[in-house]
Parts: structure tokens; C-alpha cells; sequence
């Protein structure tokens, strides 16, 4: 009787720092086959195994000196009934062990807890986990990575956990920077020095998990200084900031999954009759584009919403490019949302003669909340609340203490409440 090893093909997430992933996928199992040769082992003998493994999930990161819960399930075949005995053993023997676990007969599910010694060095590790009922054994790899100390740099990443991405020529400006299951997607602005002064261009690129560029996204630029980056779900980026010609507008191009830019979409939008400078974006349900900044020369809070397919005959309008025969639609999908403020705008003012929207979240409704600051003497942290169709329906001032410079960051938590970042002529200072 021969084993033959049946392992499905492996879906790995890297660098999830250190939170568990969760998704049932279906792990390696070992099948007892009834030829003396591995060809006999055929697709309809490995359906007819005695006993199957399979984790939740199959890869992890954890901290020195950390327990992690795996979910693990077993599939009963002819021959499989009775207790299950699930062991493991770590390749490295580096200090990662897991509790005996025993499934009782007629069940099907357990819990294993696996622990990493506090000595553990930074690092990964497999570990063999095994199921076994009387003479029949099943088995599926658990991959565990760990990292250092909370707050210490990781190490397998660049060079001691820091990646020097110094262009040839003139400067970046690092400005945002999107997390990938593999990598991270980087933003910021290129700076180049001329006779007539400075360039500036938008530029994106793409890390591996690793550190290193990653050659199968292609470095984008695009006119402008960055100052978000906004994800699809497909995986296309928006890059969002101002363009100065010689005011500064709000601007945004949309990259391709795999880099380059989408021609179908650029958007350079003069709010108001000043400065115009964007500095948040975020992709609202159904993909549409909300962009959020210091507009009329830094006086009042800004927000547009674009489109995200071309708008039907008649309607593309004069930003709508060459769109051909007056008939045809345009081909242009960066259109202002008609149905969203004034024309695709709002602009709100405050008591204070300076302002600006800093940070942006959405709602699950669609909503938005837009913060910032306020200022005339001592500058306050402000944050109001749009409806769907861009009417404020709320507004918050709250002024903290001299110095305050008001909404750095923002995050909205699963309850709906908003955590607040805030520079401060002393100490940060955050709130909720």
C-alpha cells in the first residue's frame, strides 16, 4: 500500500502585520492508495480518502512569545470515523510547538493553539500538521512568519526593514501608499530642478513583500504633486492631487492595475476662482471619486465627485475631450457627478477666515465626512458630515488648545465613531 501526497494548489498572503487572515482554503492531505505502485493512486482513490485536513488559515504572523488560534477541519471518508489526533511538528524546530488536539468521533472541527517561544528570532517557519484516526493519516502545512518586538522594524523587508528608493535624478517626496496582500503601492512627487524652475510630476510604484521594485508594475508619472492615493477593487489607483497652471486646480489620473496610465481618465478641476489644492481622496461605493482639499486660496473646505463611465450622448460637456460625432458618447469616464452638490462641487465656508479639508472617510451609505482645520488666531479641528448628495448635514468644531493645527488623520471604526489625528504646537494629540 502506497502513500501518495495530494496537495491543492496554494494561495499565499504575504506581510499581513500581525493580523490573522482568514479564508477556508483546502490544505495538503496525505490518502492511503491500494496498488503497490503511485499510479494507482488515481483522481477517484484520492476522492475515496479515509481522512482529510484543511486550516483556517494557512499562513500567520505572529509576535515572539505569541499564541495564534487555527481553525482546523477534517473530512471523514470509509475508514475515517472515530477519535482524530491532531499533532504538529516545526521544521526548523525554532520554537513554534502547537497543544494536542483530539476531535472526537462524529465531529469534524477543532481548534489547535500554536505558540512561538519568546526566544524566537525573527523569521519564518513551517509547521506539519497531522490528523490521524487509527491507521489512517492526513496532512497540511501551516506557514508562520514572525516578527520582531511591536514597533521594530522588519527585517525581511529592504535592508533591515527600510527600502531607500532615491530616484537618479532630482527628488521624491514620498506623500502616500496603499497595502497590498503582497507588497504596498507607493505615491509621492518627483522634483526636478531647470533653468525655468521646478517640475513637479506624480509618481507611483510598486513594492514586493520583500522591499524590492516590483518590475511587474510599471512606474507611473502624471503632471502634478500627490497628495492620496485612492484603490479600486480591480486594483486600478487613483493618484490625487493639485496641478498649477499657474493656479492650482485639483487634479487626478487613474493607473492600470499593472501601472501605466489610463487614458480614458484625467481630471483637472478649478473649484473656485483661487488656489484649489487637494489633499484627500477616497473611492466611494460603486467606485465614483471623491476628492476633498483647501480651496479659494486656503479659505473654505472643497469637495468634488466624479464619474466613473462616460456620460451619454448630449451630456459629455466641454471637459469631456474629443469625444468624435456630436452623437457619440464620450469616451472620457472623469466627469464631474452631476447628481452630487453643485454640478459634482461643494464648497463650505466657516466662521474663521482660513480653512482646509484634510482627511476624508465614507460612510457605508455613501456619505462623507470631510475634516480639517479652521483658523484666525488659534486653528480648530472641524469635521462635517455630507449626505449622499453632497448637503452638509452636520457640523463639528472643536477647539482644542492654542497651537492646534487641526485634522492630520482620521479613521472611522467598526462602531461608526471617528478616531482624530492632530498636530499640535506641543505633543499630537488624538481623539474620538
Amino acid at each position: 500500500m502506497t502513500r501518495k501526497s495530494v496537495r491543492n494548489h496554494r494561495i499565499v498572503f504575504r506581510r499581513g502585520r500581525p493580523v490573522l487572515l482568514a479564508a477556508l482554503f483546502a490544505g495538503a492531505a496525505l490518502v492511503r492508495c491500494t496498488g503497490d505502485d503511485a499510479s494507482d493512486c488515481d483522481a477517484s482513490c484520492a476522492d475515496a480518502a479515509a481522512l482529510g485536513v484543511s486550516l483556517t488559515p494557512q499562513e500567520i504572523w505572529v509576535h515572539p512569545g505569541a499564541t495564534a488560534e487555527i481553525q482546523i477541519a477534517i473530512s471523514r471518508g470509509p475508514g475515517g470515523d472515530g477519535d482524530a489526533i491532531v499533532t504538529s511538528e516545526a521544521e526548523a524546530g525554532a520554537g513554534v510547538t502547537a497543544d494536542a488536539l483530539t476531535i472526537p468521533a462524529g465531529s469534524t472541527v477543532g481548534t489547535l493553539a500554536v505558540h512561538v517561544a519568546a526566544s524566537f528570532a525573527q523569521g519564518d517557519d513551517t509547521v506539519a500538521v497531522d490528523a490521524r484516526v487509527a491507521g489512517e493519516l492526513a496532512q497540511a502545512s501551516l506557514r508562520v512568519h514572525v516578527g520582531g518586538a511591536s514597533g521594530a522594524p522588519d527585517t525581511s523587508f529592504g535592508a533591515g526593514g527600510v527600502v531607500d528608493l532615491a530616484p537618479s535624478t532630482g527628488s521624491d517626496v514620498g506623500a502616500a501608499m496603499i497595502a497590498l496582500q503582497d507588497g504596498v503601492v507607493v505615491g509621492g512627487t518627483h522634483v526636478e530642478a531647470g533653468d525655468a524652475g521646478s517640475a513637479s510630476t506624480m509618481k507611483l510604484l510598486r513594492l514586493t513583500s520583500g522591499g524590492g521594485v516590483d518590475g511587474a508594475f510599471a512606474v507611473t508619472s502624471a503632471p502634478g504633486e500627490l497628495a492620496s492615493l485612492a484603490m479600486l477593487p480591480d486594483g486600478r489607483v487613483f493618484a490625487v492631487g493639485d496641478v498649477r497652471s499657474p493656479k492650482a486646480d485639483f487634479a487626478a489620473v487613474r493607473v492600470l492595475a499593472a501601472g501605466g496610465l489610463d487614458p480614458t481618465y484625467a481630471v483637472d478641476t478649478p473649484v473656485t476662482l483661487g488656489d484649489d489644492v487637494a489633499r484627500a481622496a477616497i473611492v466611494e461605493p460603486g467606485g465614483r471619486l471623491a476628492i476633498a482639499g483647501s480651496v479659494a486660496d486656503a479659505s473654505a473646505f472643497g469637495v468634488a465627485r466624479y464619474t466613473q463611465v462616460p456620460l451619454p450622448p448630449g451630456d459629455a460637456g466641454a471637459d469631456a475631450g474629443d469625444a468624435g460625432d456630436a452623437g457619440d458618447a464620450s469616451p472620457v469616464t472623469s466627469h464631474l457627478d452631476p447628481t452630487f452638490g453643485d454640478g459634482g462641487l461643494v464648497v463650505t465656508t466657516f466662521a474663521k477666515p482660513s480653512a482646509g479639508a484634510t482627511s476624508m472617510l465614507v460612510a457605508p451609505d455613501g456619505s462623507l465626512y470631510v475634516l480639517g482645520f479652521e483658523s484666525g488666531g488659534a486653528t480648530d479641528v472641524v469635521a462635517v458630515h455630507y449626505d449622499a448628495s453632497g448637503a452638509t448635514t452636520s457640523t463639528t468644531t472643536l477647539p482644542l488648545a492654542t497651537g492646534t493645527y487641526g485634522a492630520a488623520a482620521a479613521l472611522r471604526q467598526a462602531d461608526g465613531s471617528i478616531v482624530v489625528a492632530s498636530d499640535d504646537a506641543g505633543p499630537g494629540l488624538a481623539l474620538r
